[in-house]
C-alpha cells in the first residue's frame, strides 16, 4: 500500500481512530490510558502493555476526541 498516513486516516472511522505522532495512528478502542512522563511528553498505554509516544501537536486534537 502506497498512501500517507493522512490518506489512511480518512478512510477510518474518525471517531475511533485518532493520529498521536507523524508516524503513528491509534485505535482509542485499545487505550488503556494517558501517562505523563514529564513536563511535555505524554504517552498511551496501550491493551497489551504497549507504550506510545504522543507528540505535542497531535496530544490537544486527541484530548479533544476522547472528550479529556
Amino acid at each position: 500500500m502506497r498512501k500517507s498516513l493522512t490518506q489512511i486516516l480518512t478512510d477510518l472511522p474518525d471517531h475511533q481512530f485518532k493520529r498521536i505522532h507523524r508516524s503513528t495512528i491509534v485505535n482509542v478502542d485499545h487505550i488503556v490510558e494517558i501517562v505523563r512522563k514529564g513536563p511535555r511528553t505524554y504517552f498511551v498505554k496501550m491493551k497489551g502493555d504497549q507504550m506510545l509516544r504522543i507528540s505535542d501537536s497531535y496530544r490537544k486534537a486527541l484530548y479533544q476526541g476522547l472528550n479529556i
